[in-house]
């Protein structure tokens, strides 16, 4: 980021510099249910390193995949890398991120297997900075 600041130069679209950072998130108020549905993510990263196709598993079935020890590896790597817990944990660590590289926008790539945990993330972080969720 502060190469990228250092050597902007402005242009008819853009006066100064602009960055953004995207990042994987889910939220529950139960932060293991949180990191629970997030393997679902890392479950599809994993079968597209090995050709399949990009799908989100339920995360039971996750828990119950029997891989090697590399498989296994990159799931919990992926999963590691998403931000997951409770609405404040999650919060916490995109301010910390945001206030690391002074980025002017965080925006938030949505994680978890269902459709009830994806928009529950929404709620819970909507209503941790008072916003309204939809």
């Amino acid at each position: 980021m502060r190469i990228y600041r250092e050597n902007f130069r402005p242009s008819k679209i853009l006066a100064k510099p602009y960055s953004l950072v995207i990042i994987g998130a889910i939220a529950d108020e139960d932060p293991v249910e949180a990191r629970r549905q997030s393997t679902s993510s890392a479950m599809a990263m994993l079968r597209m390193f090995q050709r399949k196709p990009f799908a989100l598993l339920p995360p039971d079935e996750v828990a119950a995949f029997q891989g090697n020890v590399q498989e296994r590896q990159i799931i919990e790597q992926y999963t590691n890398q998403t931000l997951h817990g409770t609405a404040a944990e999650v919060a916490k660590i995109l301010e910390s991120i945001q206030e690391q590289t002074g980025v002017d926008e965080v925006m938030l790539v949505v994680q978890g297997y269902s459709r009830q945990a994806q928009s529950r993330t929404v709620e819970l972080i909507a209503d941790h900075y008072g916003m309204p969720s939809h």
